[in-house]
């Protein structure tokens, strides 16, 4: 399966209604992605900033940044498939029996007998401050070469404590790694200057990339240069 379709899929799983999964009809992440088709995630953007203007009595006081990264765009930028990869996709999952999230007994087996081993410990996105549109729970492995992959599966539900997808094995391009997928920034132009948000930071810089003071009324200028609403930004992941 090609990487676009298999993050797709993945995307639009069914994980099911459970009663602690408070999503409404149609609140879960699945029953909002299976009404969007590949294309669709293709031409989303990388990210968006929601841009509010607090006011106390009225009155302009701080502005708020609310980033938002399209984890589509990210899976497929840091992500890619080999045969390994597509073997162990290929494998059918019926229960969960396995070690880790969303794997059976198999599963584990197979990645045992390929000579994976788990590099730390698996995470969860939503124990990182994060821009992501969907939380992630991922375990790293190294094979024999020093490659790096990644047991991946994704929040399809709507409370974090349920409603993730089967799990599904990537290898990691180039040099790239966990770091990719946790440490994803957004940045944000008003034509002139540029604020990149980052672990809850918000830092302004001049089109040149050289940072300024970032105070108070510099952001407050830079949000009312922009407006109150929704605004295209871009996504960047950490490379080392």
């Amino acid at each position: 399966m090609e990487l676009n379709k298999q993050i797709y899929a993945m995307l639009t799983q069914s994980t099911g209604k459970d009663m602690m999964d408070s999503g409404g009809a149609y609140g879960r992440n699945w029953q909002k992605n299976q009404l969007k088709t590949l294309e669709d995630f293709q031409a989303e953007p990388r990210a968006t900033v929601e841009v509010y203007l607090h006011r106390v009595k009225g009155v302009i006081s701080y502005p708020e940044f609310l980033p938002c990264a399209s984890i589509f765009h990210l899976l497929v930028d840091v992500l890619e498939l080999d045969d390994l990869c597509q073997e162990f996709n290929a494998m059918d999952c019926e229960q969960w029996s396995g070690d880790y999230l969303g794997t059976s007994a198999e599963q584990c087996e197979f990645l045992e007998e390929s000579g994976l081993t788990i590099e730390g410990e698996p995470f969860n996105t939503c124990n990182h401050t994060n821009s992501l549109s969907q939380e992630l729970w991922g375990a790293e492995f190294k094979d024999s070469n020093d490659e790096s992959y990644i047991l991946l599966s994704i929040h399809n539900g709507a409370d974090v404590r349920g409603g993730y997808t089967d799990a599904k094995l990537f290898k990691f391009k180039d040099y790239k790694g966990v770091h990719s997928l946790l440490d994803c920034d957004v940045s944000l132009s008003d034509g002139e200057n540029y604020i990149n948000i980052s672990w809850d930071q918000v830092e302004l810089f001049d089109s040149n990339g050289y940072g300024l003071a970032g105070d108070d009324d510099q952001l407050l200028s830079f949000a009312e240069s922009l407006g109150e609403g929704s605004h295209l930004a871009d996504a960047f992941y950490l490379e080392v």
